[in-house]
């Protein structure tokens, strides 16, 4: 996780609407795609989670995603928008016990 949030905070010059709808294997922009894909979005700041030094990153993406307006016909980015923020804020439910076993 430590070299993907290194690198799209570095791509996107640590501003989540830089964040593209797509990326090579190499890690360079598809600049042809010139929409915003909330599949990369929250992806990206769910991984920001994993470590406390990427607060900052992790605030800046969840600001974005909160307040990012969608179509209500878009089904599939409001779905993954819905799954990033009960991540991101914690309101998602894991097996039971799974807390007291640390194995969440």
């Amino acid at each position: 996780m430590e070299k993907i949030n290194q690198w799209i905070i570095g791509t996107t010059q640590g501003d989540p609407d830089n964040i593209s709808a797509g990326y090579s294997l190499a890690g360079d922009d598809m600049r042809s795609r010139h929409f915003e894909a909330m599949s990369f979005i929250a992806s990206f700041a769910v991984a920001a989670m994993v470590d406390a030094k990427h607060q900052p990153w992790l605030n800046k993406t969840w600001d974005y995603i909160f307040s990012f307006r969608l179509p209500a016909f878009d089904y599939y980015d409001n779905s993954i928008k819905m799954i990033g923020i009960l991540l991101l804020s914690g309101n998602y439910w894991g097996p039971p016990g799974a807390l007291q076993t640390g194995k969440l």
